[in-house]
């Protein structure tokens, strides 16, 4: 009972932060991580039992050997142009962001399989934003998590979906109807994607972004 209540203090607490400031990712990580026993029952569900491509993945713990999912040859000269590798350079420049972010989990952190799933999904999240073309706006990052929920039905996504319009609806209710339209986008791109959850972004970093994004099935979609 006593665990229940801190759990849910602990929630709350970080459903407040969010509210305040979506762009906190330590908020959306809290909240994530107290919601871990729903998240798991539906990704067990939606992603484990139905895509033969991540359980293998998952059996080799693919992607955590390495320090994030930065590939070798997007740190030098010779990236080439137009490919997912130069995209996604461009992007986390652009922005500001750490490929590394995640690189704290370990192989002897990561110790079930439900783990491991919670790490691929963030450790790739900079490549989602990339071949679907949503930014770091509020509005967008509210459109790739309508992405995520189509693709994989996690309360958290549903929760972070709902939290957007609540934020919105306090801070900016003039651009509700762009945030309709992202979340609206994200939804019916990610129904009508393949699983990016199994998709092998480090070993295709030299493909042209038109060829992965036509492989994953968004390439007459994704924005620019």
């Amino acid at each position: 009972m006593m665990m229940h209540l801190i759990s849910s203090l602990k929630l709350f607490y970080a459903i407040y932060i969010y509210l305040k400031d979506p762009n906190q990712v330590d908020a959306v990580l809290r909240i994530g991580n107290t919601l871990l026993p729903k998240n798991s029952e539906n990704l067990n569900k939606n992603i484990y039992l139905n895509n033969t491509v991540f359980l293998e993945m998952i059996k080799s713990r693919y992607g955590i050997v390495k320090k994030g999912v930065e590939n070798e040859n997007t740190k030098t000269e010779s990236i080439k142009h137009h490919s997912l590798g130069k995209s996604y350079d461009d992007f986390i420049k652009k922005n500001n962001l750490n490929p590394d972010f995640y690189q704290g989990m370990t192989t002897k952190e990561i110790s079930t399989d439900h783990e491991y799933i919670v790490f691929r999904i963030r450790q790739t999240h900079d490549f989602w934003h990339v071949v679907t073309g949503f930014t770091t706006s509020q509005e967008d990052e509210a459109g790739l998590i309508a992405f995520y929920y189509a693709q994989l039905r996690t309360p958290l996504s549903a929760l972070i979906v709902g939290l957007s319009f609540l934020h919105f609806l306090r801070k900016r209710p003039q651009d509700l109807p762009h945030l309709f339209n992202k979340i609206t986008r994200g939804w019916q791109l990610g129904m009508a994607a393949k699983p990016l959850i199994s998709y092998k972004w480090e070993e295709n970093i030299d493909k042209s972004l038109f060829e992965v994004r036509s492989e994953l099935g968004i390439l007459q979609q994704a924005e620019p």
